[in-house]
């Protein structure tokens, strides 16, 4: 019928470039009438074109910054222990499975580390 609920709503908004968290998913589906409510690509499109989220390689640069800072000794790594702490208390708290899928490829070594360029 060409209408958009809100799971479609929100890979519309990915497809169209962009990354936006879950809240401002839910705060854009409250703008647009509410989780029942279906819009028109059309509608859609011209509440984004006023929002300014984020190109997934903006949040990256900010994920290296933030990854940066958190780097004491500057060797490129975080610890595994310390990146799972942030990622489930910090910002839009990821639930512990979340945390597990994100992190199950990367390398840890032998200190507990994770090299944040492989993450």
């Amino acid at each position: 019928d060409g209408k958009l609920n809100v799971e479609e709503l929100a890979s519309y908004v990915r497809a169209l470039g962009r990354n936006p968290l879950n809240s401002d998913i839910k705060a854009l589906v409250a703008e647009l009438g509410g989780e029942k409510t279906m819009v028109t690509r059309d509608q859609a499109f011209n509440v984004l074109r006023t929002k300014k989220y984020k190109k997934p390689q903006e949040q990256e640069r900010d994920m290296r910054e933030a990854f940066k800072a958190l780097d004491k000794d500057g060797r490129g790594t975080i610890l595994e222990a310390e990146l799972r702490q942030i990622l489930t208390n910090l910002g839009e708290n990821l639930e512990a499975y979340e945390v597990d899928q994100l992190i199950k490829n990367v390398k840890v070594n032998t200190e507990g580390e994770i090299n944040y360029d492989e993450f």
